[in-house]
């Protein structure tokens, strides 16, 4: 019984070493947790309400623990001492009766001078030991191609850059690839905008008539390159005039927000449009609705958009 009692103690003890545990986390790539605990626990978090846990939560429950668990040995030694002083009372002269209710009173006097003494002893070593302030240290940094899927690739040190279709030709199995993010912004600043070819008229159209691809988006080397429009305003490889063709992403594909189709004005609106007329979904008679600038060269009038 008295094992157990010390065990019991030095697990509070070691408790509130561990407490002071430094909790490793990586600060840029970690998204805060919360879970909604089941019990209370003095001083840390109560049943039903989400706690939010950081680097320092680890260290937050052990001392909870230990508090917790100071204040209920407290209230079960004052009753072990009140029942071993009616025990020894009550004993008769009995020697038996007498040495049982000593060991028991040592045995409180001891757990409780185990229990509390630890945080006096941490206390004489250094303040910082009963603190409670844990550390945080930074884990170190995965390189972003270590991630396969655009789910993993962690925002916003990496980004995800989906396969071109002439790479997923060439190996279907191929996806994408988890890129750092200085490394992207690199690629898009030194995209040479002359080699992006000036669409004919064949060209853009083709012999059948679709002209749902123009080449002067389709030709971005990068997905980021056209989802930024890394060249607009910048010459044609083959013309002199500037490309003028605000491009988007289409299901990894780089098209021509012109030739867009829409259903409301909303569709024709992409967060890095380096147009900067407004642009709405044109309700066109008998034909399939297109996205537009509302004025200025090859725009319409406002009055030709459709609703919201």
């Amino acid at each position: 019984m008295k094992n157990k009692k010390i065990i019991l103690l030095l697990i509070f003890f070691l408790g509130f070493v561990l407490a002071n545990i430094v909790v490793a986390v990586d600060k840029e790539n970690t998204t805060p947790l919360k879970f909604i605990p089941s019990m209370t626990i003095p001083g840390l978090f109560t049943a039903g309400v989400p706690f939010s846990v950081d680097g320092s939560s680890l260290a937050k429950y052990i001392v909870a623990i230990y508090r917790y668990g100071g204040m209920f040995a407290g209230v079960v030694a004052m009753f072990m001492l009140v029942y071993a002083g009616w025990e020894w009372l009550l004993a008769g002269g009995n020697s038996s009766k007498i040495s049982s209710a000593r060991d028991k009173i040592n045995s409180v006097l001891i757990g409780l001078a185990l229990l509390f003494g630890g945080y006096i002893l941490l206390s004489l070593i250094s303040q910082r030991l009963v603190s409670f302030e844990p550390l945080d240290r930074d884990l170190p940094k995965l390189p972003c191609s270590v991630f396969t899927s655009e789910k993993a690739c962690p925002a916003p040190s990496c980004i995800w850059v989906a396969a071109t279709p002439e790479q997923i030709i060439s190996d279907p199995k191929f996806v994408g690839v988890c890129m750092d993010t200085s490394e992207v912004a690199e690629q898009v600043i030194n995209i040479d905008c002359d080699t992006v070819p000036f669409p004919s008229t064949e060209e853009t159209t083709g012999s059948s008539g679709d002209d749902e691809n123009m080449l002067s988006c389709s030709y971005y080397p990068s997905t980021i390159s056209c989802d930024t429009n890394a060249c607009f305003g910048e010459n044609y490889k083959d013309g002199t005039s500037p490309l003028n063709e605000v491009c988007y992403l289409k299901d990894g594909v780089c098209e021509n927000l012109w030739l867009k189709s829409c259903d409301k004005n909303s569709d024709c609106q992409i967060e890095n449009n380096p147009d900067s007329r407004t642009w709405c979904c044109e309700n066109i008679s008998f034909q399939i609705d297109r996205c537009a600038p509302i004025g200025g060269l090859g725009g319409i009038d406002a009055s030709r958009c459709g609703d919201d």
